[in-house]
């Protein structure tokens, strides 16, 4: 039987997958259309725009496979945090070199999501932020709770976080 909050863990793993795996496609539809600005260098990574929408699209849906089918929850949080942080990196990297917003010009390709340039960098900021926020705060419930049970079995000495399991490894570090 789950816990409340496991089940709302779960919820939020299993809709960023969804969203991943939809942001997915539209990165794949767009990265196979035919346009020019697709050949252009990216300003951060030097690699043509397209193998970048690529590179972004096949992370993207290893990382909605592996939080559909993986059942660590400490791992599939953490790797929702990796990718959320790396996606942040790469957005306000090219914000500051003067590049064009994350994901603008998904609705400069004629790509099949009807949406503004700014619509879309709005939607992909927030999901980046929601990512963040959710995966964060949810690893940090998980060390609460675990620091809580080490306190409460009286594993907790006071001093430090982490105290000997037992009197032998207690002695041994004597």
């Amino acid at each position: 039987m789950k816990l409340p909050l496991q089940e709302v863990q779960e919820g939020f793993l299993v809709s960023t997958a969804a969203i991943l795996f939809v942001t997915t496609g539209v990165i794949f539809c767009t990265a196979f259309r035919e346009n020019r600005v697709l050949a252009l260098s990216d300003a951060l990574l030097g690699l043509r725009g397209r193998v970048v929408f690529y590179l972004a699209g096949g992370i993207m849906l290893a990382v909605s496979a592996a939080l559909l089918v993986m059942r660590n929850a400490q791992f599939r949080l953490g790797l929702t945090l990796w990718l959320a942080l790396v996606t942040a990196v790469y957005h306000f990297g090219m914000a500051s070199c003067g590049g064009a917003d994350l994901f603008v010009c998904l609705g400069n390709l004629n790509s099949p999501v009807p949406f503004s340039p700014q619509v879309m960098n709005g939607a992909v900021t927030v999901l980046i932020g929601w990512m963040l926020v959710g995966s964060a705060g949810f690893l940090v419930a998980e060390w609460l709770a675990g620091w809580r049970m080490k306190r409460s079995k009286g594993g907790y000495d006071g001093a430090t976080a982490i105290a000997p399991a037992s009197a032998a490894a207690a002695a041994t570090v004597r």
